[in-house]
């Protein structure tokens, strides 16, 4: 009835939506806020799920063997779990971050935004489904590690190289599907490429307000690149994905006025920069942006002589941020790279040289933007505004954007 590249899609829906809802959804209920809003869990979710889902089977795969009783039996724990600490949770239904503004009317332009980036990630699924891998990473490496993840039972101890979290969800889904296919390997494509579009409208409804986070999602979902890369099932579009999650959790910690909650956020930032850590390294280049935000924040703090009567052993939030959202990062991100030296592999495989030389060639058409962005960062310090937490992101960013 339906054709062979489709019916994967169609039919393992139901396991892709265990995998990146139905695991982590209780699990987000522990770190999030009870007052933090239906879209904000989604968002959360739909990053923290999947990354359970693939430590679990890297610890079944390292210690022992995995096979599809073997990963439902391990995403039930994980599930059940979760539900027990979270059992007790009250939950708002809005769909709207609660340390967002409150929305003005709106208007027909937002609902053509709506429309126009429901569209796209339509096509999104159906383009996802209908081709199989044809790119060279992907078919040597991610998809190929996939399939002698899937062949053997278990993750080789002579695989080394990047860290494995789409090479195991790839595997997940054949192991679910029962074979070696790539119509279901690459079903997690199409909800990854959903995930970083509702990052996006997080992270600019955070920052700033809703208009501006469903204009950044719009403007994310139409992009040509973000069409071209979910397709290939590289890692660039899961990167991204983490990455403006990290961004948009911290800045929510940076908003939010109960300070018991603040840490919730930061703590969710640092494991979402954990599974971006977990997906490639060079999302390291967020430990540097950590480092310029710690820095942009308490030079303010310095300059106004608020550290001269503050306790040594109580350090502003703005000193501590940063340092938490690292402390909770570490496990997640660092769990390849402690494997990859016991087995006598490089801890840290970064791109050759050639990419990093392509890289920086092409980053010469951000000189100009990266300059007039240092510029404003460094007007921003010596005048300290009121919100530090826009030059923590501008800054962030335009560390991100040189780095990578």
């Amino acid at each position: 009835m339906f054709p062979d590249w489709l019916f994967p899609t169609l039919a393992l829906a139901p396991a892709a939506l265990w995998v990146f809802f139905g695991v982590g959804w209780h699990w987000v209920g522990v770190l999030l806020p009870p007052t933090a809003a239906r879209m904000t869990r989604i968002g959360a979710t739909l990053a923290l799920s999947p990354a359970l889902v693939t430590v679990g089977m890297f610890l079944l795969g390292t210690f022992g063997t995995f096979n599809a009783a073997t990963i439902l039996l391990m995403t039930g724990v994980i599930a059940l779990t979760g539900w027990l600490f979270a059992r007790r949770q009250r939950y708002s239904l809005s769909l709207l971050p609660h340390t967002a503004p409150t929305p003005d009317k709106a208007t027909l332009l937002t609902w053509v935004l709506v429309a126009v980036t429901a569209v796209a990630l339509l096509l999104r699924f159906w383009n996802i489904a209908y081709w199989n891998f044809t790119t060279y990473d992907a078919l040597w490496v991610y998809a190929y590690n996939a399939k002698v993840f899937f062949l053997e039972g278990r993750i080789p101890p002579t695989i080394g190289y990047y860290p494995q979290h789409i090479p195991l969800a790839y595997t997940a889904m054949q192991f679910l599907w029962g074979t070696i296919n790539d119509h279901a390997a690459r079903v997690v494509l199409p909800y990854i490429a959903l995930g970083s579009v509702i990052m996006a409208y997080l992270l600019g409804t955070f920052a700033f307000n809703w208009r501006v986070g469903l204009l950044a999602a719009a403007l994310w979902a139409l992009y040509p690149h973000h069409a071209v890369w979910s397709q290939f099932g590289d890692l660039e579009v899961t990167v991204t994905f983490y990455m403006t999650g990290t961004a948009a959790f911290f800045i929510a910690a940076w908003r939010e006025q109960e300070g018991r909650y603040r840490w919730r956020y930061l703590a969710l930032a640092g494991i979402t920069m954990g599974a971006a850590l977990w997906t490639k390294p060079t999302a390291a280049a967020l430990v540097q942006s950590l480092a310029l935000i710690g820095g942009g924040a308490i030079l303010p703090i310095l300059a106004n002589g608020r550290l001269r009567g503050t306790s040594r052993k109580r350090l502003p939030f703005e000193a501590l941020a940063p340092l938490v959202t690292l402390a909770c990062a570490v496990p997640l991100g660092g769990l390849w790279d402690v494997r990859n030296v016991l087995y006598g592999h490089p801890a840290v495989t970064l791109p050759p040289g050639y990419w990093q030389e392509a890289a920086q060639r092409s980053g010469q058409e951000l000189g100009f933007p990266l300059l007039i962005a240092t510029v404003f960062v460094l007007w921003r310090v010596l005048r300290p505004p009121r919100d530090r937490h826009l030059i923590a992101l501008l800054a962030g960013y335009t560390v991100c954007a040189g780095g990578i």
